[in-house]
């Protein structure tokens, strides 16, 4: 086992309510390991294109 942190770049589809975002951001952490702690430390705004807000998120992880 290992701790380890991150930065990673979430997308946030804008058809996702802020109430279902946690259970978002904890999905796409999950695909590394256990997040242990986590934070959003910026949104960019969606573009026209994509219709994708992205989230900075720092996080600590556990690796099994």
């Amino acid at each position: 086992m290992q701790i380890k942190t991150l930065e990673v770049e979430v997308q946030w589809p804008n058809h996702l309510s802020v109430r279902g975002l946690r259970e978002h951001v904890v999905s796409q952490l999950r695909i590394t390991g256990e997040p242990l702690r986590w934070a959003i430390t910026s949104i960019k705004p969606a573009d026209d294109i994509r219709c994708l807000r992205e989230l900075n998120v720092e996080a600590v992880i556990l690796i099994y």
